[in-house]
């Protein structure tokens, strides 16, 4: 799970996105001194490839923790083995869901009895904060039985069981009881709690809904992946939403690393709790409790094109509320699996694989990483179909041959494109002109006239860009 290399002491050097995923990275580094002034530093990081999300415990330790679940009731064995499908957090509509019904039931008394035997534990439906907690709280252990803001005795019992949320009292708890499962048998209950969260995979009302990166299930070829794209808000479950909302909220109390650079947890809930109401924004939370869940359903059933669209998803939905860290850390993911799909052949849907380089882009931007920023903003216009010009020659050519265009209008060729094709077009148009928008802006913050030529080619390919959308939507709605 560690990487050992020597490094030098000084902090220059090429500017990579290796480098940036390493600055974001936990890493212990011991200096050196060999008397010749070659000073340098041995640096002990995580491996890329290793989620700190997921616990790995050592095999001595699961085995007593198995022994002890082999000891209790069938039935509760039941409930235990279906909740650890779910995570280490999750809700009673979700177990609901996927519960065979001889435990449906007694779900509510199993579940009572299992928190009794400081197996579960329930966490409050309170929208007070918890007190700041140590770095070493959160779900880590199992001494943390209540993890919400203590209420009065007589009202206690009724606010918890009204809650409806769940979380195994130490991820040992967790992980034994998914490994009671079979293998073969988890991949139709991982499908089913997936089924469930695709009807909660889109934004918050207050950021009026749609995929987290705009137009997203349209973009793509794969008829699988568009499952999501269907009018989620009308076939809801607002209790649903609610108790994943707060479950969510949970699950990111409980992330306790962010490095030196990024914006800390509590200031991203000040930010968040400025507009404050019943309608502020809960789009973090369904990050926590709906996207991330969903990247690992799909990877359990061997699903890669599925688990890279929603890691997608997720890096857009954390960037949406301004949490580059988090952001950083599901890109390094969706590129870990996008290396082990390399050999084969149209594994990610080419529309993905350039929302990978242009949600790098943005964060690179956010970072003030601007080189790199423009590096990856014009490797997505390349995936996309839409070149950007490297040199002061090929911007004067491409403004030449931009200028020439006209705005197109809705012609018959248009009109008669499936609606299906309509929608992709549009998908496309759309991220194409987020990436010239974004070229547009990192360009126009240089002063030399190198740097305003490109500025002024990205707004002009955008206002094209732009207009061909406008066409697209006019002719959209002359079929309806």
């Amino acid at each position: 799970m560690l990487l050992f290399h020597t490094g030098r002491l000084d902090k220059g050097g090429e500017d990579t996105w290796q480098s940036l995923m390493a600055e974001a990275s936990p890493a212990v580094a011991a200096t050196s001194s060999s008397g010749t002034g070659n000073d340098s530093e041995r640096i002990c990081a995580v491996r890329p490839d290793v989620s700190l999300e997921i616990p790995v415990l050592p095999v001595a330790l699961k085995e007593i923790a198995l022994a002890e679940l082999d000891r209790i009731d069938r039935q509760k064995q039941t409930v235990l083995k279906f909740a650890a499908i779910i995570g280490p957090v999750f809700t009673t509509q979700q177990l609901a869901h996927i519960l065979p019904a001889c435990a449906k039931a007694r779900m509510h008394s199993l579940l009572d009895m299992l928190v009794g035997d400081k197996i579960l534990k329930r966490l409050e439906n309170t929208e007070v904060p918890e007190d700041k907690r140590g770095a070493t709280e959160g779900l880590a252990t199992s001494g943390q039985a209540g993890s919400g803001v203590e209420r009065p005795a007589a009202s206690k019992k009724t606010a918890q069981q009204q809650s409806g949320i769940l979380a195994f009292s130490a991820p040992l708890l967790w992980e034994a009881s998914y490994e009671l499962w079979p293998t073969r048998q988890t991949v139709d209950i991982h499908h089913k709690c997936a089924a469930f969260l695709q009807r909660h995979a889109h934004k918050c009302q207050r950021c009026h809904g749609g995929d987290f990166v705009p137009s997203h299930c349209f973009g793509v070829s794969s008829p699988q992946e568009q499952g999501s794209c269907q009018s989620s808000a009308d076939k809801d479950d607002w209790r649903s939403w609610e108790a994943l909302v707060l479950a969510g909220e949970h699950l990111r109390r409980a992330r306790t690393y962010t490095p030196d650079g990024f914006l800390a947890e509590d200031d991203q809930t000040t930010v968040r709790a400025e507009d404050g109401g019943e309608h502020s924004c809960q789009c973090e939370a369904i990050a926590e409790a709906v996207l991330v869940p969903l990247a690992r359903h799909y990877m359990a059933v061997g699903s890669a094109s599925q688990a890279f669209y929603y890691l997608l998803e997720c890096a857009a939905a954390y960037l949406h509320v301004s949490n580059s860290y988090m952001a950083l850390v599901k890109l390094k993911e969706a590129e870990v699996l996008r290396r082990s799909l390399e050999k084969k052949a149209n594994a990610i849907d080419r529309f993905d694989e350039a929302i990978f380089f242009s949600l790098r882009g943005e964060i690179c931007s956010t970072m003030g990483r601007v080189k790199l920023a423009k590096k990856m903003s014009r490797q997505a216009l390349s995936l996309l179909e839409r070149r950007f010009p490297r040199t002061r020659a090929g911007a004067f050519v491409k403004s030449l041959m931009e200028g020439l265009q006209r705005a197109p209008q809705a012609t018959s060729r248009t009109s008669s494109l499936p609606h299906e094709a309509r929608r992709k077009k549009l998908a496309w148009l759309l991220q194409r002109s987020r990436c010239l928008s974004l070229l547009e802006h990192l360009y126009s913050q240089e002063s030399t006239s190198g740097g305003q030529r490109f500025s002024r080619l990205a707004a002009l390919m955008k206002a094209n860009t732009d207009r061909k959308m406008s066409s697209y939507q006019a002719a959209d709605s002359h079929t309806r």
